[in-house]
């Protein structure tokens, strides 16, 4: 009977653990799928107005990302909803490529069934409602201003150490640039 037991929650976790691989791989493929009609320009300047990461930063997530802006929204999320950096995240990710978010997520020692674990699973509804909504009135205004509204910036810890620069420079409205600071340029050396 206890065998019967084990095997039944063992295959319970399981289908937990795929449906919740299902929902995080879903989301980062649905993001980049929205991504696809406009150029890299455009995209890390809507994700620099919604997270506050610099362009500069988000275009090496870009590259490092397998070129796929849905993967670096999905970093973001990860990065931000557990504090982990996104460097961390990123080593899960080459680590476990093609395996999906579920994976990393638990590679991550992010529990499936755990707080935090439905805490994000219960976030990607509505954050995809949310870049869906972004993306449908940029394509009308092509102001990427519109991504600030419910944006959040992230904590400068969670993604200076990706950067391969030493900050970047961001057009803001007017078209003037503006230089975007990293720990690097405020002289903290390690």
């Amino acid at each position: 009977m206890k065998r019967i037991l084990l095997i039944a929650t063992l295959i319970l976790v399981t289908i937990a653990g795929v449906k919740a691989q299902d929902v995080f791989t879903s989301f980062s493929a649905r993001i980049g799928n929205l991504s696809v009609n406009y150029n890299n320009a455009q995209v890390s300047d809507l994700l620099y107005q919604h997270y506050g990461v610099p362009v500069n930063t988000l275009n090496s997530l870009y590259n490092s990302y397998d070129r796929n802006w849905g993967d670096v929204t999905m970093a973001l999320e990860m990065s931000n909803h557990f504090n982990i950096p996104v460097s961390r995240i990123h080593t899960c990710y080459a680590k476990n490529k093609g395996k999906g978010w579920g994976v990393i997520a638990k590679d991550l020692n992010i529990k499936p069934g755990s707080y935090k674990f439905k805490r994000l699973k219960s976030s990607m509804s509505k954050k995809e409602t949310y870049w869906q909504g972004v993306y449908r009135d940029y394509s009308t205004n092509r102001n990427s201003n519109i991504a600030r509204k419910g944006n959040v910036k992230m904590k400068e810890t969670l993604y200076s150490d990706f950067s391969n620069s030493k900050g970047s420079h961001h057009n803001d409205k007017s078209g003037n640039k503006s230089k975007q600071k990293s720990n690097k340029n405020k002289g903290n050396k390690k």
